[in-house]
């Protein structure tokens, strides 16, 4: 009894001290009686009741129980309101860039006038669903990723644009106007990146003559995707959510996918203390973004077709930097000398391709982590300083930095590696990542690969500016490209997984597809240009992070591959895409 007592009194300890501490990190996004406006960053510049009424262009009566806390505000406002023009403009010099997020829990925010948020590049969250409108300029380089508004109808020149070029959403199910036409692109979405969703009223996809509304269109051209909102109904919930391994900045999250939903599951959108860190698509992967030495309270949200999110239970867990128990992720950290972020991304790369069954579909793999070329040359697979362990002979000017290896126009390196030694005709493959977006003025470049025959060829060409941009791989004689797309960070993979098929993936979609030919080519592979004949041809000027040649991978191993890589650059702090 006296036992039992003891764990009573624990238990009823942990869970207050849970309660104080879901209080301390969510209060600003439930609603209270108290308050129900909440801004992020702003305490220096707005310090009283009076300058916030000015801001916002309302008299001061209607605000009360001002109050700050630390950096952010928080109040009680009664009555709607329409932000007056540049209310928190940071490129006009009216406000500076200080920002981080905007809170209306009882949606009395329901306009806009102009350039509202312009330029605020540290505002990444906002809760504004009492929008009606939006006109020119009002979210334009900002951070915020997920624009939710269910009520606007009308939206003008937004031009959002999202700066972490995370997978940006606009959810606009009730909008039948965007802009003065719509037969006539009016640019409302021309920041968008690849595989921002754009969430539209049915009516938009008729709306222009019988066809979909131009701003619609130029999106669709850009690379977004637009989904017709057609229900209303959350999926079923998560009810299994656990944790499983650990990193320092990253928690690999396990569950059952619901089943039995009115609406297909599309992705999960995955929160840390109550805050979006990032989206996946299936069990085992990973929430990321998160600090060393901190206890999360973790959910996974399931989202639909049409984006509608449920629940997930919630579980505890502390980030912490692993023990380094393998012994082949070991060899390549010492041997590179690597240490902090660089040593536990390395390890994880290693650790997660062995879990995915890749690693030994490797022949090898090329990091680039370290400030040296001592660092960077070392293939990750068998790092011994030899030609025969495929280590690289590096040669001309580069920058070697933990950023991964950027030629200076004349550099490159000799891997050592040649696939016709090493791979067969029917299964081999390369992966690049490229962390920039560079171009050239004119000419071929080619960012890694080899060819010593119109039919002996086994390269990739990340960025390709002659005349028109161009994504493309060439194996065994074999070229797929995507053209005219400028966009050039990101995962890349060449494979041909048999005599008939020859794939080009980028971050995990696939973007080009041939048939297959030719023979293996028997040059090593140059990183930083093409050996074409012995020689160096088409100096890439894209910073490189991780080089690695393997098997012809399937699509889905092509997929697990890309997610490995994504968490181990995650982990290093260079992922750019």
């Amino acid at each position: 009894m006296k036992k039992l007592i003891i764990l009573l009194l624990f238990c009823q300890f942990s869970f207050a001290q849970y309660n104080l501490f879901a209080r301390q990190n969510f209060a600003y996004k439930v609603n209270s009686p108290t308050y129900n406006t909440y801004i992020g960053g702003v305490s220096g510049t707005i310090t009283s009741a009076s300058s916030l009424a000015t801001k916002l262009g309302i008299s001061v009566g209607n605000i009360s129980n001002f109050t700050i806390v630390g950096s952010d505000i928080k109040c009680k406002i009664t009555g709607t309101y329409t932000f007056p023009i540049n209310a928190f403009n940071a490129q006009d010099a009216v406000f500076p860039n200080i920002l981080t997020y905007y809170t209306d829990t009882d949606n009395l925010a329901i306009g806009t006038t102009e350039s509202t948020f312009y330029g605020q590049t540290n505002f990444t969250e906002f809760k504004l669903q009492g929008l009606i409108n939006l006109y020119q300029r009002d979210f334009s380089n900002t951070r915020a990723f997920e624009y939710y508004l269910p009520n606007t109808t009308s939206v003008n020149n937004v031009r959002a644009f999202d700066l972490t070029e995370k997978a940006m959403v606009f959810y606009l199910p009730n909008c039948t106007k965007y802009g003065t036409s719509h037969s006539v692109d009016d640019a409302n979405f021309a920041g968008f990146r690849e595989k921002a969703i754009i969430y539209a009223n049915p009516t938009m996809a008729t709306i222009n003559a019988g066809g979909v509304d131009a701003d619609l269109a130029g999106a669709i051209t850009r690379g977004a995707i637009v989904r017709y909102v057609t229900s209303f109904v959350a999926p079923n919930p998560i009810t299994d959510l656990s944790v499983s391994n650990v990193y320092s900045s990253a928690i690999q999250v396990n569950f059952t996918a619901p089943t039995g939903s009115t609406n297909a599951i599309d992705f999960y959108d995955c929160y840390a203390n109550g805050v979006f860190k990032n989206r996946i698509t299936a069990s085992g992967q990973y929430i990321t973004g998160l600090a060393n030495g901190v206890n999360y309270s973790l959910e996974v949200k399931p989202v639909d077709i049409f984006y509608n999110k449920s629940s997930s239970n919630l579980v505890s867990q502390t980030t912490s930097t692993p023990t380094y128990t393998d012994t082949d992720a070991n060899a390549s950290i010492a041997a590179k000398t690597l240490t902090g972020v660089e040593a536990e991304s390395e390890y994880a790369l290693i650790v997660e391709l062995k879990a995915k069954s890749l690693y030994t579909k490797c022949q090898t793999i090329y990091t680039f982590k370290g400030t040296t070329s001592a660092q960077h040359k070392f293939n990750s697979k068998n790092p011994v300083d030899t030609d025969a362990g495929f280590r690289i002979t590096f040669t001309g000017a580069a920058t070697f930095s933990n950023n991964g290896y950027q030629t200076n126009g004349s550099g490159y390196g000799n891997t050592h590696f040649i696939p016709s030694a090493s791979q067969t005709l029917n299964s081999n493959g390369m992966t690049i990542v490229s962390g920039t977006n560079n171009a050239t003025a004119s000419g071929d470049v080619v960012d890694a690969g080899s060819q010593n025959s119109g039919t002996q060829s086994s390269f990739i060409v990340v960025k390709n500016n002659n005349s028109t941009f161009q994504r493309a791989a060439r194996m065994n004689s074999t070229v797929i490209s995507q053209n005219g797309v400028n966009e050039a960070r990101g995962i890349f993979t060449g494979t041909k997984q048999s005599a008939t098929v020859t794939d080009l993936f980028r971050n995990k979609v696939q973007i080009a597809t041939g048939t297959s030919g030719g023979t293996l080519t028997t040059l090593p592979g140059y990183v930083g240009a093409l050996n074409l004949g012995g020689s160096p041809y088409g100096y890439s000027n894209q910073r490189i992070q991780m080089l690695i040649y393997h098997d012809g991978l399937t699509d889905d191993e092509v997929v697990s591959l890309h997610s490995v890589i994504d968490l181990s650059e995650t982990i290093a702090g260079r992922k750019t895409w």
